[in-house]
């Protein structure tokens, strides 16, 4: 019992001793790591079919915040809400990039876009706000040939079809205080574009066969004050720019570019760029 004792004692003692000078506490607070996305403003997401109920292989994005989700991961979703089967059977495309500037294309699998789906966005695994959209194609369009976005507008002064051919006058105008110069783009497999004189621009892409006249595909195109900046390698689609004869090749608030037009045929030739002058 003794002996117990002393060893119960000398064992406190040394705890109580050698331990109290050995050990140290050190008092914290404790460390918290939250996640979280990177952006909380919405992504556009935008697809352009070059024709109404055409394909499309990529998207464009905008709205990316470079500054916080820069070099990050981005994956887009385009999905069909009214799906069932879950979500492997709803997604309709998808691809990935990253977050390099404010917009970005994302190359996706081949799939008709309609205002119908949505999309989802996902960047660096967080899911953020998202805006779809489709951009309808344009059958006639003005836009600034210099890039800086400035605005114009094609106004149709006459339209004419006939057998094997039709025709579209027109001039441009601009609520831009600085001239700048223009491009107008048509679309001639486009419908359903107003013209006035309650006809549409342009007939089809072929054109439909018509009394006495069979099923055309229009491979000449004859112009009036411009040049043409496409080839036959780009129809149904052709771009336009004053001809570089000085008068006409710029437009601005009270300088519209006037007397422009060009004519399609199922004969004659395609013109090539060596008509522009600038």
């Amino acid at each position: 019992m003794l002996l117990v004792a002393a060893f119960t004692a000398a064992l406190v003692g040394g705890v109580g001793g050698a331990g109290a000078a050995a050990l140290t506490v050190h008092a914290g607070g404790a460390q918290a790591l939250v996640l979280g996305r990177c952006q909380s403003s919405p992504v556009t997401v935008t697809a352009a079919p070059p024709e109404a109920g055409a394909a499309v292989t990529s998207l464009a994005l905008a709205g990316l915040d470079t500054a916080a989700c820069g070099g990050r991961p981005v994956r887009v979703e385009v999905v069909d809400p009214t799906a069932t089967g879950g979500w492997s059977s709803a997604v309709r495309a998808s691809g990935t990039t990253t977050v390099e500037a404010a917009a970005a294309t994302v190359a996706t699998d081949s799939f008709v876009p309609t205002g119908a789906l949505t999309a989802r966005v996902v960047i660096d695994g967080w899911t953020v706000p998202s805006a779809w959209s489709v951009t309808a194609a344009v059958g006639l369009r003005c836009v600034d040939a210099t890039g800086l976005g400035r605005s114009c507008t094609v106004v149709v002064d006459r339209y004419q079809v006939w057998h094997g051919g039709y025709r579209l006058d027109f001039h441009v105008v601009s609520t831009s205080l600085l001239p700048f110069r223009y491009e107008v783009q048509a679309d001639l497999s486009a419908t359903g574009l107003d013209v006035g004189a309650r006809q549409d621009a342009f007939p089809g892409w072929p054109v439909p066969a018509s009394p006495g006249h069979p099923t055309w595909y229009p491979v000449g195109v004859r112009l009036t004050n411009a040049c043409i900046v496409t080839s036959a390698g780009d129809l149904p689609v052709i771009a336009l720019r004053g001809a570089g004869t000085g008068w006409n090749d710029l437009v601005a608030l009270g300088w519209p570019a006037r007397a422009l037009g060009f004519q399609v045929d199922d004969t004659a030739t395609f013109p090539s760029g060596a008509g522009c002058h600038w």
